[in-house]
């Protein structure tokens, strides 16, 4: 059975970065995938958070992107469970061309960026960090190529 080709992305810091940090595109989930101009889709910062299961999303992202209340739950954090969080459902555009559609996403309040990419998006593909030299550098690839091994010369 042939693999699907991946699509991926690398993002360089000019040192030891204390997070993982690219820009991705959110639209509502009822927007058009292709065919409308691209001004119907809102850039921000996104925070890459291997310790979270879901993405989540700020005030300014529903704002910008016009989003409209699809549920509420819980999310558990470091400090417990908050209840009723207001869910959205959103296409969520990544650097490398991956669309991520109708991805449930929470709303959350972050200082330095406006999107967290959570385990529900990094598990559709492989992701490696490196140090080298006192520089950050990760990578993204979807869907998923294979294991990445350092142990094998």
């Amino acid at each position: 059975m042939a693999t699907r080709p991946s699509v991926s992305f690398t993002r360089s810091f000019p040192d030891i970065a204390g997070g993982l940090y690219s820009e991705c595109m959110v639209t509502d989930r009822r927007a058009p995938l292709e065919g409308a101009p691209n001004l119907n889709r809102q850039f921000f910062s996104a925070l890459w958070d291997t310790g979270s299961t879901g993405c989540m999303v700020s005030r300014k992202v529903v704002a910008a992107c016009h989003l409209q209340e699809e549920a509420q739950g819980p999310i558990s954090n470091v400090s417990g469970v908050v209840e009723n969080v207001p869910r959205y459902m959103v296409n969520l555009y990544l650097p490398n061309g991956l669309v991520v559609q109708e991805l449930s996403v929470a709303l959350g309040d972050f200082a330095d960026c406006d999107v967290l990419i959570g385990m529900d998006v990094i598990t559709l593909g492989d992701l490696a960090v490196t140090n080298a030299g006192g520089q950050t550098v990760f990578t993204f690839r979807a869907p998923s190529q294979g294991g990445i091994d350092f142990t094998v010369l």
